[in-house]
């Protein structure tokens, strides 16, 4: 059997995976296995950056449409890494479109081939060069280490040279080991956020050495080298083209739209480790049963990392009323003063809501989910929620954006991931109960795949009048305040009338959930001000407008064309390969999609209001 490096380190994650997947495809009477398609891996992880896991959006599943849109923009990163790889190492690192044209190293087992294909690769006389692009930023590498006293920065584990991090061995002796060795450890942790992409590489380097060593090849004869290409997030992109198509030079500083991270050393200390994997792997493969499900890190449940099987594994995790259900940390602690988390309980049987004894509960909005599901009812905490209202004035503009995070900048002003905001949805309530969900919308959304910022500015500004006062109802407001801020700072001559519209902002989410900032502020001690202001059992935990709105109305993102975030993001970015006809085909699924979102605000607002008086 032909085992690609996506596959071993799918396999090796868990035992149970490999016979799962060969269950899997008999019921599909297919022969294409699940993880071979390195390309689809890396679009995936594009579109898994919209997966909110805190509000519960569960935007892991992605059709192979949504995919082969986002490839591009993976591949653009990959031409741009190699490029300027060529520029940052003077030597060259040629692209190729198909990962079959790129260089492949395999090697044989008694019963398997393990094959492993280079994103970019160079090698002469004296070295071999080995460079992995991953379409991620470096901003989790450059956080890595301690953080200075007094000082707003770290003193980080790897030393910038250029474009180019290294390995601060200096750091690693006796006496200062100690204050490096947790983000250092992150590295060797195949699961941290660092760890999973020095992981990726570090198999890469054991598929190239084993092939060498069958190809009774001196590892030693040459300098071997591998890095992470990783996307430059402090890189602002500044307008540049070049034969009209845009260009990231190098800036003043030596810094580029893409570093590369040294992790030679690192690879190194992983070897005799994926060693032993691939030696439990070949038996694992070897064995016909399926292995008994044991819960663990591994599993990354209800993570954009989760396992492909973890429903299958854990079915009752996922019905309504799991344990799962209990907000924010799932530690719990019994009378004798002994902690569980949650890989503990699973693995212990516990699955319901239920199973969780009740004296174990000390956190209040625990409790307060306790009591709604024990006792079938609605939790609304009246007092703060009027007190809230008492800051929402009317005319109330209902408020919410699209955006299309690229993972290269495309517009002036914007660094990498910066979410260009592409659509608005407006909907005024000019008092209680004074809106129609059709007549009181006003929408922007751009008609091609350029840039039109400014005229979404003017747009926003037209609409939303705050001469007499009201009040911009958000959900969520982090997102919507930051990008308006970003806006106000790229296009100086709106910042004021930008600067009111955030000065307005309300969020709807402090209203239904809490924030203790606001509640303090309003008089409430701080052990009330934490506790949720409305709870309802069929939330599961989960504040997202998508799990409010059925408990306020009878709609249903369901009947959409556009269901969620990653397929309005797909949508916009089908643009560019849609005739004029299909674009605006698309275009009116969008204004569906972002219109149902602000309507469910004035729904969720209006309901509220109801239920508190």
């Amino acid at each position: 059997m032909d085992i690609s490096k996506t596959a071993f380190k799918e396999y090796t994650r868990c035992p149970r995976i490999f016979p799962l997947e060969q269950l899997y495809l008999f019921r599909l009477n297919s022969d294409i296995r699940l993880f071979d398609d390195e390309e689809k891996t890396e679009a995936r992880e594009i579109l898994r950056l919209m997966f909110d896991e805190e509000t519960g959006d569960d935007l892991l599943e992605v059709s192979n449409e949504q995919m082969e849109i986002m490839l591009p923009y993976y591949r653009d990163v990959e031409k741009w890494a190699l490029k300027i790889a060529s520029e940052t190492f003077l030597l060259p690192f040629p692209y190729f479109e198909k990962t079959k044209d790129q260089t492949c190293f395999a090697f044989k087992s008694q019963n398997h081939r393990y094959y492993t294909y280079l994103d970019g690769y160079y090698e002469d006389e004296s070295q071999a060069i080995v460079i992995e692009v991953k379409a991620t930023t470096s901003r989790k590498f450059k956080k890595l280490g301690p953080k200075i006293r007094n000082v707003d920065r770290r003193d980080c584990l790897f030393e910038k040279q250029g474009n180019v991090f290294r390995f601060r061995q200096e750091l690693f002796k006796a006496e200062v080991k100690k204050a490096y060795v947790k983000d250092y450890e992150k590295l060797l942790d195949r699961f941290s956020d660092v760890g999973k992409y020095v992981f990726d590489i570090a198999v890469e380097r054991f598929f190239i050495e084993q092939s060498l060593k069958q190809q009774n090849k001196n590892l030693n004869e040459k300098k071997r080298s591998y890095y992470l290409a990783l996307i430059n997030n402090d890189y602002e992109y500044l307008g540049q083209t070049l034969n009209g198509k845009t260009d990231y030079p190098f800036l003043p500083d030596g810094s580029a739209i893409i570093d590369f991270v040294d992790v030679t050393d690192i690879t190194a200390a992983y070897q005799t480790k994926i060693g032993k994997m691939w030696q439990a792997l070949e038996t694992n493969l070897m064995d016909k049963t399926l292995p008994e499900a044991r819960c663990g890190v591994k599993c990354q449940l209800a993570t954009s990392e989760s396992c492909f099987f973890e429903r299958t594994c854990w079915p009752d995790l996922f019905n309504q009323a799991s344990f799962l259900d209990y907000m924010g940390r799932k530690t719990f602690t019994d009378l004798n003063g002994r902690q569980y988390d949650k890989y503990d309980l699973i693995n212990q049987g516990y699955r319901k809501f239920t199973d969780i004894p009740r004296e174990w509960l000390s956190d209040d909005n625990h409790l307060i989910q306790r009591s709604c599901f024990d006792n079938n009812e609605v939790y609304v905490d009246k007092d703060k929620i009027k007190a809230g209202f008492s800051l929402v004035k009317y005319p109330i503009y209902h408020l919410d954006f699209e955006s299309f995070p690229c993972p290269l900048p495309r517009f002036k002003g914007e660094f990498p991931y910066s979410q260009s905001l592409f659509q608005f949805s407006i909907h005024i309530e000019k008092g209680p109960n004074e809106a129609d969900e059709f007549q009181d919308h006003r929408s922007f959304l751009v008609s091609d795949s350029g840039d039109h910022r400014e005229e979404l500015i003017n747009n926003l500004i037209d609409i939303i009048d705050l001469r007499n006062g009201g009040t911009v109802l958000v959900y969520n407001q982090n997102f919507e305040y930051s990008e308006i801020q970003k806006l106000a700072g790229m296009f100086p001559k709106y910042q004021e009338a930008l600067n009111r519209i955030c000065d307005h902002i309300f969020d709807l989410k402090d209203l239904v959930k809490t924030s203790g900032t606001l509640f303090m502020g309003l008089g409430f001690s701080e052990k009330e001000s934490k506790k949720v202001n409305y709870y309802h059992t069929q939330l599961g935990g989960k504040y997202s407008i998508k799990k409010l709105l059925p408990l306020f109305s009878n709609r249903s993102y369901a009947d959409l064309d556009v269901k969620n975030g990653n397929e309005a993001m797909a949508a916009y970015a089908s643009f560019g390969k849609l005739s004029p006809e299909e674009i605006e085909e698309k275009r009116k699924q969008l204004i569906a999609y972002c219109r149902q979102d602000t309507w469910s605000m004035v729904e969720i607002i209006n309901k509220l209001k109801q239920i508190s008086d």
